[in-house]
């Protein structure tokens, strides 16, 4: 009641500041002379290439698939959408000269001057402040939040040629980064209404594209797999969900400070679902709800797959050719097809470089497979391919087959001199290692890391190097580097449940949780009795609860249920079993036993998680006012982010729902 009255006050409050921020802004800079010399610069540059071009249709020389922008001089490389109904073919009619070459006419003067007019203007509570993207749909903008000060985000707006087909693109791009939780898939604030049409805020990113990095050449080979690696994990998981990007390129892989990449662009996916069966069909492919651009072939030249030009519906395997083409130009900073050939380039045997590494080039060349069913089956199966390639890159794997040489020619030259290495390496990986556990304890993360995995290559066969590895990875908020390693730890250790479970916890961590959840029913298996059982069923029961399958948690953690939450372990365990039940649809047994939860000694974050789920389940089970005061009760213990939006809007919430996915 209290938040209810409340909300217009802090409303009303929030559009006061805006409007002071605003009427400074406009005091202190002049508005409309900048944006009049902006749009003059854009009308008057020769540096344009106006309207865009099919590659290779003029018949010969080198196609022009890329943009100069006139204001920074960089070359943009637009997403070309080729479609064949009346509707489209109105809207560029005025644009279509001989030779099948696109001119540009006044509508692009007009798009032009309109996103120009933007700049160093306030859209909703954010202030532009420049242009650092455009692209074949729209505009993306670096913003700064009125509201929070030195906050940065991108803002993109869309062209109005194409808002005028389909205004709700960027509504259903939110909708799918919304739905794809994943650490290397670009973040979404908000979608937001301007009076001339919708924008989408996400985070920024200022270290740029791929497409950038490579410009300044190619990638080297632990850069390359490391950043393939993750692009690969990301859609890996948009496929799982049934959602395809449809337009995958080094221009749509950004690159955050600390090296991550992060997919974005969206603006072009599709959703899939399973045929019907005895349909004959291997998938059925529906547009995202009220998308004006169906029925035509998408992407950009030289990553759109040969079986898309067929008119082929699209697939996974689509997205896993436009992967492959992209790993080859970080690896060689160019693509395995000629451009002379324009689109028809992809129809041609690849060209892979001899410079790739053979691994490598056996990956490229299989993803890039003319016929698609001679890709990989699925993008998981990629990651697994890559994850093999780093393993025998990996400093510890390299150190094991020197040792293993070593060794076989001491031993048939001495056996005494082979057990003094022997004994001289174990007694270096104990050294090595208590120097990494001095790191860790000191917060010296990056100094641990490199001296246990010394001390692992030192001796591979000694236990706590991989332990600790694993303590490492837990610590750390992108585990994505020790899944490979771990997972080595795991294949020499397969019988000791922690070096089990420590790799099945990175592998959650770093959003593969159908790999997660093979590696945790091995942990629970192996952990029964022991120490780590509760922790590997609290872990497990959280992964099946997330991938849709809650009855299975419940089966496997309701025998080991605790009788009461007098741990943390306990209380964390009785906490992800409610969970399953709200997920299940028990709601009063949800209720109990997350209350049970609560009442003991949960962490912070747990606690939150536990209090908001008490909501939901007090909801479902028609009691409004225990929900209120489970959402209420979660704000004031200091949920933010995620789960502070979660509990205010189940405060908000007049009918009940049924909860949001587990953080």
């Amino acid at each position: 009641m209290l938040a209810e009255r409340a909300r217009p006050q802090v409303e009303r409050a929030a559009h006061r500041r805006v409007r002071r921020r605003n009427r400074r802004l406009r005091a202190s800079r002049p508005l409309e002379d900048r944006g009049r010399q902006i749009i003059d610069r854009h009308r008057g540059s020769r540096r344009i290439d106006r309207g865009l071009r099919l590659p290779g249709t003029d018949g010969g020389g080198e196609s022009r698939d890329r943009i100069l922008c006139a204001t920074c001089g960089q070359r943009v490389e637009d997403t070309l959408l080729f479609d064949g109904d009346r509707q489209s073919r109105r809207l560029r009619g005025e644009r279509e000269a001989q030779g099948g070459q696109y001119k540009e006419g006044p509508d692009a003067d007009r798009a032009r001057d309109y996103h120009a007019g933007h700049l160093m203007s306030t859209i909703g509570h954010f202030h532009i402040v420049r242009e650092i993207g455009r692209g074949g749909a729209g505009v993306v903008y670096l913003a700064e939040d009125v509201d929070i000060p030195g906050r940065r985000v991108a803002l993109k707006r869309l062209r109005p040629e194409i808002a005028a087909v389909d205004a709700d693109v960027l509504r259903r791009e939110a909708a799918v980064l919304a739905a794809i939780e994943h650490p290397h898939i670009l973040v979404v604030h908000e979608v937001g209404v301007a009076a001339d049409g919708l924008y989408l805020v996400t985070e920024y990113l200022p270290e740029g594209s791929m497409a950038d990095r490579i410009e300044r050449g190619p990638l080297t080979e632990a850069e390359a797999l490391t950043a393939a690696r993750q692009t690969a994990s990301a859609l890996a998981a948009g496929h799982e969900r049934g959602i395809l990007h449809r337009d995958v390129k080094p221009a749509n892989l950004l690159l955050a400070s600390d090296g991550r990449v992060k997919v974005s662009d969206f603006g072009l996916a599709v959703h899939t679902v399973s045929p019907a069966a005895g349909s004959g069909d291997t998938t059925e492919t529906v547009t995202l709800a009220g998308n004006a651009w169906s029925g035509g072939i998408f992407g950009t030249p030289l990553y759109i797959p040969p079986e898309a030009l067929a008119g082929a519906a699209p697939s996974a395997a689509g997205d896993q050719f436009a992967f492959g083409v992209a790993l080859h130009e970080m690896l060689t900073g160019r693509r395995p097809f000629s451009r002379s050939r324009g689109i028809q380039g992809v129809l041609d045997a690849p060209s892979i470089d001899p410079s790739c590494p053979s691994d490598l080039a056996r990956i490229v060349a299989r993803c890039v497979a003319k016929n698609a069913r001679d890709r990989f089956a699925s993008m998981a199966e990629v990651v697994a391919a890559l994850d093999k390639a780093i393993a025998r890159r990996g400093h510890d794997r390299r150190r094991l087959t020197r040792v293993v040489v070593g060794v076989a020619v001491l031993a048939a030259v001495l056996l005494s001199g082979w057990r003094v290495n022997v004994w001289r390496a174990g007694r270096a990986a104990r050294r090595l290692n208590e120097e990494g556990r001095a790191a860790l304890e000191a917060g010296r993360f990056g100094d641990a890391r490199r001296l246990f995995l010394s001390a692992r290559g030192a001796d591979p066969d000694y236990l706590a190097a991989c332990t600790n590895l694993g303590t490492l990875a837990l610590l750390d908020s992108d585990p994505s580097w020790a899944v490979a390693i771990l997972g080595d730890c795991a294949a020499t250790f397969g019988d000791v449940d922690v070096v089990v479970y420590n790799h099945a916890a990175a592998l959650r961590r770093a959003g593969d949780l159908a790999g997660a959840e093979r590696a945790l029913r091995r942990a629970v298996e192996l952990a029964r009795g022991g120490p780590l059982e509760l922790a590997a069923l609290s872990e497990a029961t959280l992964v099946l609860t997330a991938r849709g399958k809650a009855r299975e948690a419940r089966a496997i953690a309701e025998p080991r249920r605790p009788p009461a939450a007098d741990t943390a372990e306990r209380a964390i365990l009785l906490k992800n079993i409610g969970l399953a039940e709200l997920a299940d649809g028990s709601a009063v047994a949800a209720t109990a036993t997350l209350k049970a939860a609560i009442a003991g000694p949960l962490p912070e974050g747990p606690r939150i998680d536990a209090l908001i789920g008490l909501g939901h389940a007090e909801d479902l089970a028609g009691n409004r006012e225990g929900a209120v005061a489970a959402f209420a009760e979660a704000i004031a213990s200091g949920a933010a982010g995620e789960a502070q939006a979660e509990a205010m809007e189940g405060l908000g919430r007049g009918e009940p729902r049924p909860p949001g996915k587990s953080r």
